[in-house]
């Protein structure tokens, strides 16, 4: 997923590797166009509780709303109407950043194919799997702390994200209360932010621009720090998950 660029080939197949190739390079590098958060309200109010979650975990045990004892719920049966939904305001939160003729393109190039399954074929190699809440947020933390820090990401330091991300899950009052459709909404929310920002990280990177490189890292800390109440830079990604650096 991270320790390789994506080919030209892999970019066409990729959902966002169509937007990339739909708004100029110069739009990646405008302040407004540096991988800016798309969010549902399903996704605001986790991520809002991940902050307490990531940096307390005592306080956030006590709020809780699980059940003593009971199973963390990470996967869901994927619902098409819930997609739709979805991508459709993705499409729209575009809109407002890259005018309405890019968005409807957009809206096309995901009408024409499944944006879950671009995302699992990027991640796949690093044992992430589609229909899952961990597996997506374990994807887009370790892409974040990539662009923050530079650094490429293995297999290892990945399924390390995706245990620590269990944890927090567990911790998160907020995501324990999510349905069926809550999880899908919040997983394939994280999977179009990981396509756009990793789209943008890529053509950075094959345009070797620095100062869009370091923009995009900028920014991935500065949305970590209000999701995880952490900052990223002063994390080191390992098998174990983010650690603080020594």
């Amino acid at each position: 997923m991270l320790t390789r660029p994506l080919s030209a080939l892999a970019m066409t197949l990729s959902l966002l590797g169509g937007v990339a190739a739909l708004v100029p390079s110069s739009a990646w590098a405008q302040t407004d166009m540096v991988t800016p958060l798309f969010q549902t309200p399903v996704l605001k109010t986790v991520l809002d509780a991940n902050a307490r979650a990531f940096h307390d975990p005592a306080a956030e045990r006590r709020e809780t709303a699980a059940p003593a004892g009971a199973p963390l719920q990470t996967t869901y049966r994927p619902s098409p109407a819930v997609s739709r939904k979805v991508q459709a305001r993705f499409a729209e939160f575009l809109a407002t950043r890259t005018g309405d003729t890019s968005a409807r393109k957009v809206a096309e190039v995901m009408a024409q194919g499944d944006p879950a399954t671009n995302w699992a074929r990027i991640v796949a190699a690093d044992g992430l799997k589609p229909n899952d809440t961990a597996d997506a947020l374990a994807a887009y933390w370790a892409l974040s702390w990539s662009m923050a820090n530079g650094g490429a990401v293995s297999r290892a330091q990945t399924l390390g994200a995706r245990e620590q991300v269990l944890g927090v899950l567990a911790r998160n009052p907020a995501y324990g209360r999510l349905d069926d459709e809550g999880r899908q909404e919040f997983a394939e929310t994280l999977m179009l932010n990981f396509l756009l920002q990793q789209a943008a990280f890529d053509d950075a990177r094959q345009r070797q621009d620095a100062a869009t490189l370091r923009r995009l890292g900028d920014a991935a800390a500065a949305r970590f720090k209000v999701e995880a109440g952490e900052d990223l830079r002063a994390l080191t990604l390992t098998d174990k998950g983010l650690v603080a650096k020594r």
